[in-house]
């Protein structure tokens, strides 16, 4: 009997001819039997469960069925594997299945519960592997012993080019691994080492590290968990910027940095003499006031130059309060390269917000500016309103009553 899908098909082969109706059925079970056969990845995981007689993981194995295009997303705090997070064994079927030709580009165990063994079976494969360009093992319990062995994998990996190890104890040892990675594999262009409990030895290392090498793009190092960002190690990394001219992205959020701290970054760049291409500049949640006069000046210069590298300047969460403001809203108003700013939760009011305003609004190159969490009253929304119209911004500005009022956008 012919099942319900089909009906319709036969009632249109009595008025056509055979052969349209063919082409229909036959385009009709090749797209059934594709969304129900199992990928040749499948096959391969079940192949390595089998061997290693393993059970397959249930919810792995519907991902793998699943796999069509060129991304594996096996990260734990997905909908799917929320209850049923990866352990270490089938982290290693997995590796065992990836270790034959696949077409995956990138993988993503992250928010899993693994350790040693799975560190293991992932070097392995890295050693081989000629087909992941990022990987992600965020969120895990890799300790610093894990990290080294993943790092001396991609030693002489050519393929890896984002790697993503936020929210694992690297430590200091194993943030020389890190260090000693960034020396000698020249295909990374994007490294995130958030939360990653690195002490000031270890990022001194990597600072160093970053004198030389000349692939990495983009460099995460938000909460480090070191003591708070001291002034020797910000001129580590203000003479890394002064050298190197591949670093786009640095984010040091939550360091703990200060003014002095951002005066030596500032400096840094200054000496890169318009060859630096830091575009972006992440410095959110940190202790920042703009109140010293040296920090002032170097910044002044920065932004005023007409080689400033920046693009993006993150303040979000600093402790800027009306008098930074003011002195953010003259520093600003000499720049123009600044496309995004933020300047969220500093405490701002009307003051600062009324200097801030119209400076923004008449920047040339100006497109987004994040100011949410400061303390608008009606005359600072009145002298946003421009703002508003030219820029993307995180609040909007209602009239009530012939009051102006800031909302959330």
């Amino acid at each position: 009997q012919p099942s319900p899908a089909e009906r319709p098909a036969q009632a249109i082969i009595s008025r056509t001819s055979c052969a349209p109706y063919r082409s229909t059925l036959h385009h009709y079970k090749s797209t059934s039997l594709k969304a129900f056969m199992p990928s040749a990845f499948a096959t391969e995981y079940t192949a390595a469960c089998d061997d290693a007689h393993n059970r397959p993981h249930e919810k792995l194995l519907l991902l793998a069925e699943s796999a069509r295009g060129t991304e594996l997303r096996c990260n734990g705090n997905s909908e799917l594997l929320r209850e049923h997070r990866l352990l270490d064994v089938d982290a290693q079927m997995l590796c065992e299945a990836l270790a034959k030709p696949h077409q995956f580009q990138l993988l993503d165990l992250s928010y899993n519960h693994l350790g040693l063994d799975a560190a293991s079976a992932v070097s392995s494969l890295l050693q081989s592997d000629a087909a992941l360009e990022s990987l992600d093992l965020s969120e895990n319990g890799f300790n610093e012993k894990a990290i080294g062995m993943v790092c001396k994998a991609l030693h002489a990996n050519h393929t890896l080019l984002e790697l993503y190890l936020n929210g694992n104890e690297v430590g200091d040892v194993g943030g020389f691994q890190v260090a000693e990675l960034l020396q000698k594999n020249s295909m990374l262009r994007v490294l995130h080492l958030n939360n990653c409990c690195l002490g000031t030895e270890s990022l001194v290392a990597i600072a160093t590290a970053l004198h030389t090498n000349k692939s990495l793009q983009i460099l995460a190092l938000s909460r480090p968990l070191c003591p708070p960002l001291s002034a020797e190690l910000a001129d580590h990394f203000g003479r890394m910027l002064s050298v190197n001219h591949m670093i786009s992205d640095l984010d040091l959020s939550k360091s703990g940095m200060v003014d002095r701290g951002l005066q030596l970054l500032a400096c840094g760049l200054l000496r890169a003499a318009g060859a630096s291409k830091l575009s972006a500049l992440r410095l959110a949640c940190n202790k920042l006031r703009l109140e010293d006069g040296e920090c002032i000046s170097a910044m002044r210069e920065l932004l005023g130059s007409p080689d400033c590298p920046l693009t993006v300047l993150d303040l979000g969460s600093n402790r800027l309060g009306n008098d930074g403001a003011a002195v953010l809203a003259e520093l600003i108003q000499g720049n123009s390269s600044l496309v995004e700013v933020d300047i969220s939760n500093n405490s701002i009011t009307a003051q600062g917000l009324c200097a801030l305003g119209p400076v923004l609004a008449d920047h040339p190159s100006m497109k987004q500016v994040r100011v949410w969490g400061n303390r608008f009253d009606s005359a600072a929304c009145a002298a946003w309103l421009p703002a508003t119209r030219k820029l993307d911004l995180d609040i909007a500005i209602t009239e009530v009553d012939g009051l102006y009022q800031c909302v959330r956008a």
